[in-house]
């Protein structure tokens, strides 16, 4: 947001923008300081009275999706703690657990981790994954439309050993928007 100066919140302050600072112990817990940095963040009211949350991941070209870019970085501590979340994860998705989520897809994996947080913790959640398509000022390698996307989405799927209809898959949400230059 334009107020907020455009800040991409992480840890306990996404917590308190998404409304449930009652999670912040629970987050300690579940995952080290310094834990993913989100795009956006939304809440949604929900038809049950209770709030959901909007966990926002936003791309605009191919080369943020999958790579060496995108690999852990973490220290011995914090890499295994990763791997007993993943572990969880990966059990409640159907996922062997051979599958590596640590390298090339590991900003995908920390992201479904984070989503299972939520809906383990009893708070509806979706994870939104916005891919910009068009943005050519700034990349080479920008897909002109969502269908260029889908090589690069199926990789991801198949890399975290996911199948298409994962347990998950009905809070996950695709958008295709138009990049509009500033």
């Amino acid at each position: 947001m334009a107020s907020e100066n455009y800040c991409e919140y992480r840890d306990e302050v996404f917590l308190t923008k998404l409304r449930v600072e009652h999670l912040i112990p629970d987050l300690r817990t579940f995952w080290p300081r310094g834990g993913p940095v989100w795009d956006g963040l939304g809440v949604v009211a929900g038809s049950t009275g209770q709030d959901g949350v909007l966990l926002v991941e936003a791309k605009s070209h191919l080369s943020e999706v999958a790579g060496s870019w995108c690999a852990c970085r973490a220290g011995k501590t914090s890499r295994r703690r990763f791997e007993e979340r993943f572990s969880h994860v990966k059990r409640a998705l159907g996922v062997k657990q051979e599958a590596e989520w640590l390298t090339d897809y590991y900003q995908s994996a920390n992201r479904l981790a984070h989503l299972e947080f939520f809906l383990t913790h009893g708070v509806p959640a979706w994870l939104v994954h916005v891919y910009f398509v068009g943005d050519s000022c700034c990349w080479e390698d920008a897909p002109d439309d969502a269908g260029q996307w889908s090589a690069s989405l199926v990789a991801v799927k198949n890399g975290l050993g996911l199948l298409d209809d994962h347990p998950r898959e009905q809070q996950t949400i695709y958008v295709f928007p138009p990049a509009v230059p500033s």
